[in-house]
């Protein structure tokens, strides 16, 4: 009986599927009266390896100062060459607000444009998993949750000129976001939501600040 019991468990989870995610859904927006100049866009991503989850030497990007490039090493037909989904995740979110709301994504750069996480944790909670694992699952179907996850991050974006010099700093506040690994209502993998779900949040804060300052920058990379 028990072995029917599982056997029927196991073919439940697989057909009630959890909710799909897209990390560029409801991506940050920012209306600023104009875009900037074009610019170098680069993200550190040793910066992000706390939640990202990935090691330095399994990141292939190309190093600028110890930056890796996402203008020059990251396309969008290259999305999953990279360590893990987490990153190309960020990335992707990063570029996609650049380009989409800050600055022009062709013409002469005018400087350089660098992000990274100042702090960041990435939590998951498996007692969830273990109480289905003693209940067979059988709390699962109505709607207890296989596990959770909690995301903490505050991220900062340095604008430079041609020569390198920093020219403006904007820091986000710290945000965090906790989702479930749940059938019907839930997500198969809440920890990939929470990392890009915190990210836009703290872009959104970045957005504001440049929306305020938009003049002095513009005037700025313009002269």
């Amino acid at each position: 009986m028990k072995k029917k019991l599982f056997a029927f468990l196991l073919v439940a989870v697989s057909l009630v599927g959890c909710r799909s995610y897209s990390a560029l859904e409801n991506a940050p927006i920012a209306q600023l009266p104009a875009k900037l100049p074009a610019m170098e866009v680069l993200l550190d991503e040793q910066s992000f390896a706390t939640i990202a989850g990935f090691s330095d030497h399994e990141s292939k990007g190309l190093v600028w100062g110890g930056i890796y490039s996402t203008d020059i090493a990251f396309t969008e037909s290259s999305t999953r060459s990279y360590a893990s989904q987490d990153l190309n995740n960020i990335k992707s979110l990063y570029l996609n607000n650049m380009y989409n709301n800050i600055i022009n994504k062709v013409g002469e750069k005018k400087g350089k444009v660098v992000c990274r996480m100042v702090t960041g944790k990435d939590n998951s909670n498996y007692g969830f998993t273990i109480l289905s694992a003693v209940t067979l699952c059988v709390p699962n179907l109505f709607g207890m949750p296989f596990a959770s996850n909690a995301t903490t991050m505050m991220v900062e974006i340095d604008f430079m000129d041609a020569n390198n010099n920093v020219v403006a700093t904007y820091q986000s506040n710290q945000h965090k976001v906790k989702k479930y690994a749940a059938m019907y209502w839930g997500y198969d993998d809440p920890s990939e939501v929470t990392i890009a779900e915190t990210f836009k949040l703290c872009l959104s804060d970045l957005n504001a600040q440049i929306k305020n300052d938009f003049a002095q920058l513009n005037a700025l990379y313009n002269k």
